[in-house]
């Protein structure tokens, strides 16, 4: 049975351009890969409309690239601060339902 080792990802660890990556200079990036990660991802966080729900909330990408979002992420928005259960990618321009936790105090 192979021994898994887990490590978080950072920006700098995903592939660029030159690496054979995505994105990257020739289409109007940075050279870097092409997604947003983290805080540099333009995302908008809300409430689902009419039943909110804690243990879901609506994530925006507002941004022109891909977003990437890791498990663990802090979402701030809606009613309480809620962190993302499960990694997520998000086309530019797409809204999607996502499964959070609440991590306020006495929640």
């Amino acid at each position: 049975m192979p021994i898994l080792r887990l490590r978080p990802v950072r920006a700098e660890d995903l592939p660029t351009l030159a690496q054979g990556g995505v994105g990257g200079a020739e289409d109007g990036g940075t050279g870097t890969a092409g997604v947003d990660t983290g805080v540099t991802a333009r995302v908008s966080v809300a409430e689902r409309a009419g039943s909110p729900v804690v243990g879901e909330l609506i994530v925006t990408n507002e941004g022109a690239r891909p977003v990437l979002l890791l498990e663990g992420e802090l979402l701030e928005g809606g009613w309480q601060h809620r962190t993302l259960v499960h990694d997520l990618l998000l086309a530019p321009g797409s809204s999607r339902v996502v499964e959070v936790a609440c991590v306020e105090h006495g929640r």
